[in-house]
């Protein structure tokens, strides 16, 4: 249930966004978007967007379960 989704949070962001980020970056010659794609990587980053997935799961349901 809801601990997969913290998985799911550090999956997009190591798997989708950070690389997403870094390949807009290059592709655009924008040095921002690629140190905002090396940086969400970190271990900081991947915890705090998991919890972050994780809430959104949560409310999510809340909202489901009473319309």
């Amino acid at each position: 249930g809801l601990l997969s989704n913290a998985f799911f949070g550090i999956a997009f962001v190591t798997i989708g966004l950070a690389p997403g980020l870094t390949g807009v970056g290059l592709i655009s010659h924008n040095s921002t978007l690629v140190r905002w794609g090396q940086d969400i990587q970190t271990k900081n980053w991947q915890m705090a967007l998991g919890v972050l997935m994780f809430i959104l799961a949560a409310l999510s349901q809340q909202w489901w379960r009473h319309p």
